[in-house]
């Protein structure tokens, strides 16, 4: 029940007003005896946690972006269907001069022998937010305007809240760019493209190779995120707590954040969809 500057992105001298009514909440106890407590965080070093509400427009740019301290404080939880849906929730991803190991050693049991391993270092420059959940249905089409899934219909009652599948980099991004010169370059009519317009948020883009391993992985070096190795106990056990695949899964996707998330509350970066 705070309203005001309260969990927002705020600037200049103010004043900047919270209001909050304690009796209201707490009709039976002493108000008086309470004592409020303000926290605040740099924009260069914000919160943990970022909601951006899809429904809402650039020109509401303030108020579609709500910051929270932690998991405990996000409004609902963060399972809440409103994410899945309405708001895009994202998590801050402690990457700031952290220097890490890249990559997968030979020999990893499971490891894609087609695949290009090569262990090497990466440092980053700086954090950044990683969507929580895979971009789902019900949020693409806020996004574009388009339904685009093989899961529609009556059998799947569910299915705004699948991630988006079927997409591409050309779909994501645009096709206009000339690889790599214009590998940053994003087309208004993109997904991305649209989401900045929409949002109002220029920097919203796809993670680099590094920043997805980096937030696969959150801390650990196994081949599976909870920290064990493929090889640690039967595949089936390991991997179905984390991702739907093709043992577990009936051949389609399934709703995002059902699987245990990574430690830093990341849901289904082993499977569900192939990633972006």
């Amino acid at each position: 029940n705070l309203f005001g500057a309260v969990n927002r992105l705020v600037s200049g001298e103010g004043p900047h007003v919270i209001r909050w009514s304690p009796e209201d909440e707490f009709p039976d106890f002493d108000v008086g005896a309470v004592t409020p407590v303000l926290t605040a965080w740099s924009p260069a070093e914000p919160p943990p946690y970022m909601a951006v509400d899809l429904s809402l427009t650039n020109s509401t740019l303030r108020a579609s972006r709500f910051y929270y301290a932690d998991e405990d404080s996000v409004p609902g939880g963060v399972t809440d269907r409103t994410y899945k849906t309405t708001v895009l929730l994202m998590r801050l991803i402690p990457a700031k001069n952290v220097r890490w190991r890249m990559g997968a050693p030979t020999g990893e049991v499971g490891l894609n022998d087609k695949t290009r391993e090569t262990i090497h270092y990466v440092t980053f420059r700086d954090d950044y937010y990683m969507s929580v959940y895979q971009l789902t249905q019900r949020q693409n089409q806020i996004i574009t305007g388009k339904l685009s899934s093989t899961c529609r219909g009556a059998d799947y009652p569910d299915a705004d809240f699948h991630p988006l599948d079927y997409c591409s980099y050309d779909l994501a991004r645009g096709k206009t760019y000339v690889w790599p010169d214009d590998m940053h370059k994003v087309t208004d009519d993109s997904t991305i493209g649209k989401l900045r317009i929409r949002t109002g948020i220029p920097t919203f883009d796809m993670p680099t190779d590094a920043q997805w391993e980096y937030a696969c992985r959150a801390g650990t070096g196994t081949s599976l995120n909870s920290g064990l190795n493929i090889s640690d106990t039967k595949v089936d056990d390991s991997l179905a707590e984390l991702a739907w695949y093709a043992d577990n899964s009936g051949t389609h996707s399934h709703e995002v954040g059902l699987k245990k998330p990574n430690n830093w509350a990341l849901y289904a970066m082993h499977g569900n969809v192939l990633e972006w």
